[in-house]
């Protein structure tokens, strides 16, 4: 009997030790989402937490802060435009930097890169419909326009000051389910997401049969 629960004891250790570092359940490894270092009890934050800062970063050029009031609403005060971009671009990365990054491959059509061929139809979709295209157009626009692209690159900077200051335990939760992380910000990123957003609110053809029209012709 010893025997016999000696090996039910290894063969269970051994399924174990191949589920916790295996993507058999998830697109991570479920031994890296359980671990209490750097797994997903690292992004659970006091409910009381104080986000209000006096920010410093070598791209500043002045005083900047940042204040929320009781409702989470941030104010930013900053000694010039181009440093509360910045500051912007940090605190968009600091509370929606996977929703930000997730909506810009799906304007590029790279959404298969992380979830896989269930994706391909969709960035087929987008790419046929030239979203890149479209958003390179807009970039070339911008970046003929000295003031309106130091503007883009501060946003730009300040969303890479936080990707930069991201640790593995500190990803956004969502990095660390589906097991990857974020690429580089780019003044091109910025203009894929102000395409998506366009196409989300103003893209589509159903207007006709949101109207009582449809039931007069029907």
């Amino acid at each position: 009997m010893k025997i016999v629960s000696l090996i039910v004891s290894g063969i269970v250790t051994i399924v174990l030790i191949l589920l916790f570092n295996t993507k058999m359940l998830l697109p991570a490894p479920l031994g890296q989402l359980l671990n209490p270092q750097k797994g997903l009890w690292q992004n659970a934050e006091p409910v009381n937490e104080n986000y209000s800062a006096q920010l410093s970063f070598p791209e500043l050029q002045g005083k900047a802060k940042v204040y929320f009031d009781d409702r989470l609403v941030p104010h930013v005060f900053a000694d010039n435009n181009n440093d509360a971009y910045f500051v912007q671009g940090y605190l968009h990365a600091k509370f929606r930097l996977w929703q930000m990054e997730f909506q810009t491959r799906a304007a590029a059509g790279r959404l298969s890169e992380i979830i896989g061929p269930k994706a391909l139809d969709y960035d087929r979709d987008k790419r046929r419909l030239g979203m890149v295209y479209a958003a390179e157009n807009s970039l070339s626009a911008i970046e003929n326009d000295p003031e309106t692209l130091a503007e883009c690159n501060s946003y730009t900077a300040g969303v890479n000051a936080y990707i930069e200051s991201l640790t593995e335990s500190t990803l956004p939760v969502e990095y660390k389910l589906l097991g990857y992380k974020p690429e580089k910000w780019t003044n091109l990123k910025s203009a894929l997401f102000l395409k998506y957003m366009a196409l989300e609110l103003a893209g589509y053809e159903n207007d006709f049969e949101a109207t009582n029209a449809k039931s007069i012709f029907s």
